[in-house]
């Protein structure tokens, strides 16, 4: 196998949701530390497509660094299988849709009661010490009462939820509150929990499967009829899979919260296209041209200040993320 460690580690650290953006990144850092992966993934069918990619990240798998276990968040079937002798599980699992489904349920309770399945059979397993749960921002930053907070955001935030909350901000947040909430009542101090909390996830791709947050970069760079009056938060998925791992491994990040984006800025819509346009010349032609306030949409501060002081943390700049990903979505011929 080619790594970027020499460490030998028999632990075997589980990941749900193998064929995920994020959690392919999470198995690739995972097997450069020399861990051995456990990895699940909704059928079966699927596990080419995650060794494919795994792959294309310049790493050669063998079998006994990864193994696959058929579970999915909506059925407790395979979930005890999968958390069986592991010592750290990351939850990295969860819907995030393009567009908000009809009824909020549909996103809700996969998410609520996927993250409850994974804990309980953690907790009922006796070798499993830490569970990282990705969470999200969206848990952290929204609903009325925090849209004028007058500071930057922190993980002692939560959002509010109310009519302004969308079904993915009320997934995530009722999400994390379970998962703490089970922690206190149900584990007897035995199972420890860290949440990791990203922005919109931005970075190169290891398959042509485009995310919700990468075609956000790939509708910019084919051109859009007006810009979306919000601003965005970003951070690259490497860094996002090197904080899970920070989490996973730092005995003081125990009971914990942590904010990860790149920067304390979100940026606009009109910043990115903006930034494409000085850059990437060459992927500019069908871009729309911006208006003259770039940084308009830039209100909402978010601090990363704890990750990287608890967990030592250092992120890449955001605009390197973006040309990143830009230039991924060119060499996959994505747009």
């Amino acid at each position: 196998m080619t790594t970027g460690s020499n460490k030998s580690n028999s632990e075997t650290v589980l990941v749900t949701g193998g064929s995920g953006y994020l959690a392919l990144f999470c198995i690739v850092k995972l097997l450069k530390e020399g861990y051995k992966v456990r990895t699940t993934v909704r059928k079966l069918s699927r596990k080419e497509d995650v060794l494919t990619s795994i792959k294309y990240s310049g790493l050669s798998v063998s079998d006994d660094e990864i193994e696959f276990v058929e579970a999915d968040l909506l059925s407790d079937n395979g979930w005890s299988d999968a958390v069986k002798g592991c010592k750290y599980i990351l939850h990295v699992a969860s819907p995030f849709p393009p567009v908000q489904p009809e009824n909020e349920e549909d996103l809700i309770r996969p998410a609520v009661d996927g993250t409850l399945r994974v804990l309980k059979a953690a907790r009922d397993d006796t070798n499993v010490k830490r569970v990282v749960l990705t969470s999200s921002t969206a848990a952290v930053a929204f609903g009325k009462p925090n849209e004028n907070l007058g500071r930057p955001f922190t993980e002692e935030d939560w959002t509010f939820i109310d009519e302004t909350c969308s079904a993915y901000g009320k997934s995530k947040t009722l999400a994390e509150k379970a998962a703490w909430n089970f922690i206190e009542k149900e584990c007897d101090n035995k199972l420890e929990l860290v949440t990791i909390n990203p922005t919109y996830i931005f970075g190169p791709l290891l398959n042509t499967d485009v995310s919700t947050s990468i075609d956000i970069i790939s509708s910019i760079i084919k051109g859009v009829q007006s810009y979306a009056q919000v601003s965005t938060g970003v951070v690259d998925v490497r860094d996002v899979a090197d904080i899970h791992y920070l989490a996973m491994i730092t005995e003081e990040a125990k009971g914990n919260r942590f904010i990860s984006i790149s920067s304390d800025s979100n940026v606009s819509r009109e910043y990115i296209a903006r930034l494409f346009i000085e850059k990437l010349p060459e992927l500019s032609k069908t871009i729309t041209p911006p208006g003259n306030h770039p940084d308009q949409y830039k209100h909402r501060q978010i601090s990363n200040e704890k990750a990287k002081r608890i967990l030592g943390w250092n992120p890449r700049p955001t605009n390197e993320t973006l040309l990143s990903t830009a230039k991924s979505l060119a060499d996959f011929n994505l747009i």
